[in-house]
């Protein structure tokens, strides 16, 4: 798998993944709530290495992988 597929993946599944906490946590008011601040600091990093990988800067997509990966 490249790793444009690699993090469009990542992108999409922590995507997904913070939809269903937010959902939770909005309806399950029985339950505490779940935090997903890392889910969103995740997404953060795959999104901006993936736009670096786009913009062929190299130098930066790695350091933003190696963060994502940590």
């Amino acid at each position: 798998m490249t790793i444009e597929k690699r993090l469009r993946k990542i992108i999409r599944q922590t995507e997904q993944l913070i939809r269903d906490i937010d959902w939770w946590n909005t309806h399950r008011i029985d339950a505490p709530p779940i935090d997903c601040e890392s889910d969103r600091v995740r997404l953060s990093l795959a999104t901006r290495a993936l736009a670096a990988l786009r913009a062929r800067r190299m130098d930066e997509c790695g350091r933003l992988v190696d963060e994502l990966v940590q």
